[in-house]
């Protein structure tokens, strides 16, 4: 029938085997030896006007571009179901297997190879369960109160040294939670969405536990809330610079342990059932799926001789950190403690010599493609997918300038760019302006003009999106007979 929504759901286990490295902390380096929380893959299946569109949600740090590639190829093969249609969503834990390329950290094949079979046979048992069902969506938040901290907080503060890992509380932070409701014609509920931006970063580097951080405690309570047959969707925004809010007695960072995890999970499941109780009902769910390549410009990208000194930079840096005196170690900040120098140094070295190489064969490219893509649900509800670590201010500026009344900012979808640093922050630099595109294996950071596009990019194909609807192509008459059906 014309108009009708149908969504179908399937769940599976992405936990990796016990004794893998973690990935998301260079510090991390212990073999993982216990399972704190099971790492949950979900799909959800929409179809509408004969179309089907399937949104991957997974406790994991990101996707590797290949890897989305690999497994939309496979769909679209067994399944005819177009790439454009196809979304994957990490929620950035920072403590689950290695997934992409980062510092000397890799994938294993065969964990990949085990986890696109398993995304395929979900879309099997997805298929299976499709019914018909109405959506609603509503809007929370989760800043601090009075004087308590939010659930997040900005990571970025200036001080003598420069833009450190401290909490800025004066900095941009997203607080907004987004949730899409599904529910069935009576009323029972089957599927939500939701939508918030804070880094899964709150164990400690010294916790070697599988994890899903605070995002699974949520979905855990607000499972608990409603039954076992609904199924909870976590969705990652833009929280590049956004860290949870586990602070230590002098106001800083501290490293966090399971009940700072239980903690963080009920301030946002508990804004989640508030969204819940109080969204509003959608009318007018017809699906529809747009995907653009463009391409992000590297700034200031080396020679090769810049490549041979910064090799050599970092390979001193590593035997000083390496070599440290106690009295140095009592003097650094939370963020040295917090990060392993003298691996984290070694990993740039790695970097600088095969950057080097690249640049000695004319290799080096000037920029990097990355894909953004949006679903929308109707008229007033739109996914927006964005390739990397997205700052909450660069986030907060494309909700605002959205044509589309809820406009879920699903980061890390579809493979990864690293950081994506809104302009300012380029200007400031700091850990994720300076350091992070080299564990990612680029050979620059992204230009200033980063900001820039993505705002303009991301503006031309929501309203494309939202522009791209046969309805709106007929007489006022033919819009009242097709919404009657």
């Amino acid at each position: 029938m014309a108009g009708t929504l149908r969504v179908g759901r399937a769940a599976f286990n992405v936990t990796p085997p016990l004794g893998v490295r973690l990935q998301g902390s260079i510090s991390r380096s212990r073999p993982a030896h216990r399972v704190m929380d099971e790492l949950c893959g979900r799909l959800l299946l929409l179809e509408s006007a004969g179309q089907r569109y399937a949104l991957f949600t997974c406790d994991l740090i990101e996707f590797s571009r290949e890897f989305v590639e690999e497994l939309r190829h496979e769909l679209e093969e067994r399944f005819t179901l177009p790439p454009a249609n196809v979304m994957l969503c990490p929620s950035h834990t920072h403590t689950g297997p290695a997934t992409i390329r980062l510092g000397s950290l890799r994938p294993d094949p065969d964990y990949l190879s085990q986890l696109r079979k398993r995304m395929s046979g979900a879309l099997l048992a997805a298929q299976e369960d499709l019914r018909e069902a109405c959506m609603s969506a509503g809007r929370g938040s989760a800043a601090g109160r009075g004087s308590a901290a939010g659930l997040g907080i900005n990571r970025r503060l200036a001080t003598e040294r420069g833009i450190r890992q401290r909490p800025n509380p004066a900095g941009s932070v997203d607080p907004e939670v987004l949730v899409v409701r599904f529910d069935d014609p009576a009323g029972k509920p089957l599927a939500f969405l939701v939508n918030h931006a804070t880094h899964p970063t709150t164990l400690g580097v010294q916790v070697a536990e599988v994890s899903a951080d605070f995002p699974g405690r949520m979905r855990k309570i607000v499972e608990q809330a409603y039954g076992s047959q609904t199924m909870v969707y976590f969705i990652q925004g833009a929280c590049g610079d956004v860290k949870a809010a586990a602070l230590g007695s002098d106001g800083n960072f501290k490293e966090g342990e399971e009940e700072d995890i239980e903690r963080l999970g009920k301030i946002l499941a508990g804004e989640v059932l508030k969204c819940l109780e109080t969204a509003c009902r959608i009318k007018g769910v017809e699906v529809r799926a747009l995907a653009r390549r463009i391409p992000f410009p590297f700034r200031n990208l080396p020679s090769s001789s810049e490549f041979a000194r910064l090799e050599a930079f970092h390979l001193k840096e590593k035997e000083r950190w390496k070599n440290a005196d106690p009295q140095t170690l009592k003097e650094i900040d939370w963020e040295d403690r917090h990060i392993d120098r003298a691996a984290l140094h070694n990993d740039m070295a790695l970097w600088a010599a095969e950057m080097r190489q690249l640049a000695e064969a004319g290799r080096l490219i000037p920029a990097e493609e990355g894909e953004l893509q949006a679903i929308r649900i109707g008229r007033q509800v739109a996914l927006l997918g964005i390739p990397g670590e997205l700052f909450s201010e660069i986030g907060i500026a494309l909700k605002r300038s959205s044509p589309f009344h809820f406009t879920v900012l699903c980061g890390y979808a579809n493979g990864t760019l690293g950081y994506l640093p809104s302009r300012k922050a380029i200007l400031e630099g700091g850990y994720e302006v300076s350091d992070a595109y080299k564990l990612y294996g680029f050979p620059a950071g992204f230009a200033e003009q980063t900001e820039e596009i993505l705002i303009r990019e991301a503006g031309t194909l929501l309203k494309d999106l939202l522009e791209d609807d046969p309805f709106w192509d007929l007489t006022p008459s033919q819009r009242i007979i097709k919404k009657k059906e």
